[in-house]
């Protein structure tokens, strides 16, 4: 039997409310989000009761861990092996993708344009590097707009 989509926003609200907003990122509360967004977007029924099954025993334990007394990034650790769980299964299912790191993705790009440079010239490092930098922002922006990110 399907968890309804009501009550796991209920509970997405209930952590919210018992966690101060910069510990939100270790409990994954946009991920979780985008996954009850998405839920309906899973074709295979079967698929789609076992996602919302787990995504009601991720939310309990974490708000088991809320009481914990321990650091976030603990706490973090103990619920990002389920989280992985599940994001697999929306990344082949429904298209997600996991959140771009701006900061990587920019080391990435610089260390792409001194690659590049030392086989083309700077000039053309530097487009082909722009290109590839805004043309991966834009399919950033497409798939975190559509909620879509984990």
């Amino acid at each position: 039997m399907m968890v309804d989509d009501i009550i796991l926003n209920e509970k997405v609200a209930e952590l919210k409310k018992l966690l101060p907003k910069r510990e939100w990122k270790y409990y994954h509360l946009s991920a979780i989000e985008n996954f009850i967004f998405h839920l309906k977007s899973i074709e295979n029924e079967r698929t789609r009761d076992w996602m919302s099954k787990e995504i009601n025993n991720y939310l309990e334990l974490a708000l088991t861990k809320v009481d914990i007394d321990a650091r976030p990034l603990v706490k973090a650790m103990d619920l990002g092996p389920l989280i992985w769980k599940m994001s697999d299964t929306y990344k082949y299912q429904v298209g997600f993708v996991r959140n771009p790191d701006l900061l990587i993705t920019t080391v990435l790009a610089v260390i792409s344009f001194f690659v590049f440079k030392s086989i083309l010239s700077s000039s053309s490092s530097l487009i082909l590097c722009t290109v590839g930098y805004s043309a991966y922002l834009t399919y950033a922006y497409i798939k975190k707009k559509n909620k879509k990110v984990y």
